[in-house]
């Protein structure tokens, strides 16, 4: 009889050890974003005030809240929909930035897939891809984020970008230019996964505070193995196309409308 006791027990802790092993990685992590995006414009034509105020407002605009949710493989990043910006931006929106605000921005480390859908003017896209590799330079220096010890990482991102200038006469050309970005991460060891927010993973920890130099992403709350299980849905929604396509249709975009503010300048001139 005792033997058979003791069998139970240890059936019962084995059991009570693999739910939560299996509940271990699972968790969701709130974050709060803000923009360090500046525009400048022509100051003959525009008041220094006005130049203030619309910045300010391109900032509360990129002010949201996200939820990660996250378990040892997967993770789902989307913004909060009930916290959703009000009126108050008067409508502005950063084109370009409008990620992940409709089925999330998805991560797989196991598989090394990324699906993302991007809003680009009304128009919904989704971005299927395989992981950024970020080239992470783990660095010595801590600090704490949401009541975590975090670790510095950094990642140089080089890329080349058609842009329009001016030439010696005055008219408009197009050039290629080398843009530099600093990543700079914060991860936690003490939440053992490789995600982030948006596309941000490939560290030994969660990623808790992000600053791509446009936008900073820091973490405010943890819930580590909440009671209810952590659902995570790959987006399905939107145009099917890669990271380089959407790059591609984007610059057409942003070229279609330089044409459009062109071409309205010329006929008030005129």
């Amino acid at each position: 009889m005792k033997t058979i006791q003791r069998t139970l027990i240890i059936i019962l802790l084995l059991s009570t050890f693999i739910h939560i092993s299996a509940q271990e990685f699972q968790g969701i992590a709130i974050y709060k974003t803000s923009s360090k995006i500046t525009m400048t414009m022509d100051s003959t034509k525009v008041s220094g005030n006005d130049q203030k105020e619309l910045n300010a407002m391109i900032r509360k605009s990129m002010q949201k809240e996200y939820e990660l949710r996250f378990n040892k493989n997967e993770s789902l990043y989307k913004e909060i929909e009930s916290l959703k910006n009000d009126g108050d931006s008067q409508g502005i929106e950063v084109i370009g930035l409008r990620s992940g605000t409709e089925g999330g921005v998805y991560k797989n480390s196991k598989t090394k897939r990324l699906v993302e859908t991007r809003d680009l003017f009304g128009k919904l896209f989704l971005v299927k891809d395989s992981l950024e590799n970020f080239h992470w330079k783990l660095e010595d220096e801590t600090k704490q984020v949401a009541n975590y010890t975090c670790h510095k990482a950094i990642s140089v991102k080089k890329r080349t970008q058609k842009v329009t200038v001016l030439d010696e006469n005055g008219k408009e050309k197009e050039e290629e230019k080398e843009f530099t970005t600093t990543l700079v991460a914060w991860y936690t060891t003490q939440v053992p996964i490789s995600t982030g927010p948006a596309s941000y993973w490939g560290l030994p920890g969660l990623i808790l505070e992000m600053d791509n130099g446009r936008l900073s992403m820091i973490c405010s709350k943890i819930i580590l193995n909440p009671q209810k299980e952590v659902v995570i849905k790959e987006p399905t929604k939107g145009k099917v196309v890669s990271s380089e396509e959407y790059d591609s249709r984007f610059m057409e975009k942003v070229n279609e409308m330089k044409e459009m503010y062109s071409d309205k300048r010329k006929k008030k001139k005129n």
